[in-house]
């Protein structure tokens, strides 16, 4: 596409650096931008990884020449693997390398960038428009030391390549991967595959909580971002680096320890998280609710809104690991289970808190089987809950509503016919639910229509598709039928 058609620019904003602005109005669901990555690394898996295609091993195969774990003959010499192959051949010639080491695929994800300033120089010229935080990863000394020592030095002096790249360009390489990659899972050979990548487009677009973009992997690592909800000409184009799913005091700490910033979207600097309360607590002194006294990041302070009853930062954040660890521990069927969770932090946190809306959704996704018609009703309520509670802060065509809608759809017109053939409603009522359950299962097929095939959205989007056919063949039925 030339350029001048393109639907973004990239511009420069104060206190953001470079960024990416809709140059026209950008519709729901249209393609922004698609872009290839400079690189595609390992990172740390507690099974070994093949090299070449991502596949997690058993580690009984091995790459003939450097001993580095690969899948099977079909990946020897594979070009993915080809730089540190002979990096590593080179080094056991004199350095001794524990078999499987932790830190080897981080150390292949660096070598792999560097690699690009040789192999691909206009990738690594579009690459140096990026940030990587150097300034910041200073200030942190300890880290910094160890960096410096022991990948920096080590590379540049065990590694023998001193002579090669100089310990500004490793840093960087370090810097670059830290602040701008991005792991991606995807499906190959019937696994889920995951690995580390870097793309020079896609890095420019910033993070915002709530977000107005959203990320497509594609099989062969292409990245597409699509509009998730209408953009106006001039707005920033925004995607999340971290889940919509925590609250205030996880999400924002998070942030800054990851991607060194504090985010100031509207989300965050809202006490009340726009209004959803994914994070107040209810007071234990009265019914009011208790939010951050400031809007800061580091606020110690929570505050009642009622009878200005206070609780320390501590104190929340305790409440919410330790609800967080007694979620953890229970087994996926065990809905007494959570159900008694989710009434014992429903005494302490907001209705619409998001550890409770968690309970909701894996207490939901727990009844399952032979239900009662109030069963089948109170697991409609809890994801109309979950989806109520979330679509607040990671609002338009998103892929995790898509999927809630489906299934709210199917279980909503099982019930509605059900009560018609008892008698329970009338054919009005039943064709209400049936009209709800055509719009909702048109929103989840444009929500997952885009989804790679092989992922399990791609697998929803099919039968929102087949769900979205009968239910329009089910309400001409019932309308004919009210016409007789």
């Amino acid at each position: 596409m030339p350029e001048d058609c393109l639907p973004f620019s990239v511009t420069h904003k104060e206190g953001v650096g470079r960024c990416v602005v809709a140059a026209r109005d950008i519709s729901a669901l249209e393609e922004i931008l698609h872009d290839y990555p400079a690189m595609v690394g390992p990172y740390y898996d507690e099974h070994p990884l093949c090299l070449e295609c991502f596949l997690k091993t058993d580690g009984s195969t091995s790459c003939p020449l450097c001993d580095l774990p690969l899948c099977g003959e079909q990946c020897q010499g594979g070009p993915n693997h080809k730089y540190e192959c002979s990096f590593f051949t080179e080094l056991q010639k004199t350095v001794k390398m524990p078999k499987n080491a932790p830190n080897t695929p981080y150390l292949i994800t660096i070598l792999r960038l560097l690699n690009v300033r040789d192999s691909n120089p206009a990738m690594w010229d579009r690459l140096g428009m990026l940030m990587d935080h150097k300034e910041e990863q200073e200030m942190e000394k300890e880290s910094w030391d160890n960096v410096q020592t022991n990948i920096v030095g080590w590379l540049r002096s065990k590694g023998g390549l001193a002579d090669q790249f100089s310990a500004e360009e490793i840093t960087r390489a370090i810097g670059l991967i830290r602040t701008n990659g991005i792991n991606i899972e995807k499906p190959y050979a019937g696994q889920m595959v995951a690995c580390k990548a870097l793309y020079p487009t896609f890095s420019l677009l910033s993070h915002s909580c709530i977000c107005n973009a959203r990320i497509f992997i594609m099989p062969d690592n292409e990245i597409i971002i699509r509009a998730q909800v209408d953009i106006k000409k001039g707005e920033e184009i925004t995607i999340q680096y971290i889940s919509y799913l925590f609250g205030n005091i996880l999400r924002r700490k998070d942030i800054v320890d990851n991607w060194m910033f504090e985010c100031t979207c509207p989300r965050c600097v809202d006490p009340t998280e726009l209004g959803s309360h994914l994070s107040s607590l209810i007071c234990p002194a009265c019914p009011g609710i208790v939010l951050p006294a400031t809007n800061s990041l580091h606020c110690q302070l929570w505050k009642c809104q009622s009878c200005e009853q206070t609780i320390d930062r501590a104190q929340v954040e305790k409440y919410s690991k330790e609800c967080e660890e007694k979620m953890m521990e229970i087994y996926e069927t065990e809905v007494d289970k959570y159900e008694d969770l989710l009434n014992e932090y429903s005494k302490i946190f907001h209705q619409n808190h998001f550890q409770i809306l968690l309970i909701k959704k894996y207490l939901a996704r727990a009844m399952k089987g032979k239900m009662t018609k109030d069963q089948i009703k109170r697991k409609i309520t809890l994801m109309k809950e979950f989806l109520n509670g979330f679509q607040l802060v990671d609002p338009g065509y998103t892929k995790w509503r898509g999927m809630m809608l489906l299934e709210v759809s199917k279980i909503s017109m099982f019930l509605a016919d059900m009560d018609l053939g008892q008698g329970n409603i009338s054919q009005d009522v039943f064709t209400s639910v049936i009209e709800q359950a055509v719009m909702d299962l048109g929103t989840a097929l444009n929500c997952l229509k885009f989804e790679p095939e092989g992922t399990e959205e791609a697998r929803g989007a099919k039968h929102a598709a087949a769900s979205l056919k009968h239910a329009h063949e089910v309400l001409h039925f019932s309308k004919f039928c009210k016409i007789k």
